[in-house]
């Protein structure tokens, strides 16, 4: 399997992550410190899940982890979501990341794409 460091996805899901620690940084903690961590967790989870599937020792493996930051990543996205639409944080902000978790699902349904298909066709949907 490919080193995670060299994926463009997990370079842009890590630059989310990023972007939305610094975000939760401002956010007021006596408000919304639990929505605070759940943006925080899911952001790290994506690029996490990447580079921890990245090590698996089969393409099966691999895309089970794809699936599972595709499940992080749309939980990041309502989350934002929700900030944005509570006033939490900026909406600006807000929608400039949810454009780039938009990004990052795209490029990962394609790596996904990519992995599964060189799967034989009876272990694909496993």
């Amino acid at each position: 399997m490919p080193d995670f460091k060299k994926l463009k996805v997990w370079e842009k899901s890590h630059e989310v992550a990023v972007a939305t620690h610094k975000l939760a940084k401002g956010m007021r903690p006596q408000l919304y410190s639990p929505l605070q961590n759940q943006l925080v967790r899911a952001s790290a989870s994506v690029p996490t899940n990447i580079a921890e599937g990245s090590r698996q020792a089969s393409r099966r493996d691999f895309a089970r982890f794809l699936r599972y930051a595709l499940n992080s990543n749309t939980e990041l996205e309502y989350e934002f979501i929700l900030a944005r639409d509570i006033e939490a944080i900026p909406s600006a902000a807000a929608n400039e990341l949810l454009n780039s978790i938009e990004q990052v699902r795209k490029m990962l349904y394609g790596l996904l794409r990519r992995v599964t298909t060189s799967l034989p066709s009876s272990r694909r949907t496993q």
